[in-house]
């Protein structure tokens, strides 16, 4: 049986949780009723990378991947 499609909402609620465990230093999170442990922080940044993707797939969003910078002394 197919996982189930899971929704914008859903992928902002399941990466809030993974980074909530992680700024708490803990490597486990529930979530739907599943439980995952991740080995390490390497680990989560990469679930949440992932579930970045996903969500840049699901919304039609396109990352940001140059930031142009401009200054000036206020002349």
């Amino acid at each position: 049986m197919a996982e189930p499609v899971l929704t914008a909402a859903d992928l902002q609620a399941l990466k809030a949780e993974i980074q909530r465990a992680r700024f708490a230093g803990v490597k486990v999170v529930e979530y739907g009723g599943k439980r995952t442990e991740y080995k390490s922080d390497r680990e989560m940044l990469a679930a949440i990378a992932a579930i970045d993707r996903e969500l840049a797939a699901v919304t039609g969003a396109r990352p940001v991947k140059t930031v142009l910078v401009k200054t000036s002394k206020g002349v």
